[in-house]
């Protein structure tokens, strides 16, 4: 597993969020304008990679089952951070389609699909939840790769 951070600067790794307390300050802060703020851009990365740690433990990922990346964009927009491992894709971002509209997520097929199957939108309130949340994707991935069963012999 690898930690992004721009031109692949490594940091250590964040510890995962789960305290409901600690998101929800987390969505009222992607629910603001974080272009041309550097202070707010920067808690918005750090928390969102902690909530995406919690997310892949939920998912029951161990530390080489995904990366976690981040692209802090140009100064007028809060840049995106991505957990991606070889069944899923999941970008937090503020979108252009206003700040109630959550964040993006997908199946893919391994870590060099970039573009995955469908775009899917989960409401920035479902962090509350990353297990029910880490249920809905895995079903998700089931339904694009379901579990191999041994033929039927007679």
């Amino acid at each position: 597993m690898t930690w992004h951070l721009n031109a692949g600067v490594k940091k250590k790794r964040p510890r995962p969020i789960r305290q409901v307390r600690t998101i929800k300050a987390f969505i009222a802060l992607v629910k603001t304008d974080l272009g041309y703020n550097d202070e707010g851009k920067r808690e918005f990365h750090d928390k969102a990679s902690g909530i995406l740690y919690s997310l892949a433990q939920a998912l029951g990922y161990t530390a080489d089952q995904f990366e976690v990346r981040h692209n802090q964009g140009g100064i007028a927009v809060s840049g995106e951070i991505t957990l991606h491992s070889d069944t899923l894709y999941v970008q937090l971002s503020q979108t252009c389609l206003g700040p109630n509209y959550g964040f993006m997520w997908r199946t893919c097929s391994g870590r060099k699909d970039y573009t995955g199957h469908a775009n899917q939108w989960a409401k920035w309130d479902e962090l509350l939840d990353v297990d029910k949340l880490a249920e809905k994707m895995k079903a998700a991935v089931a339904r694009i790769n379901p579990p191999y069963v041994e033929p039927f012999t007679l």
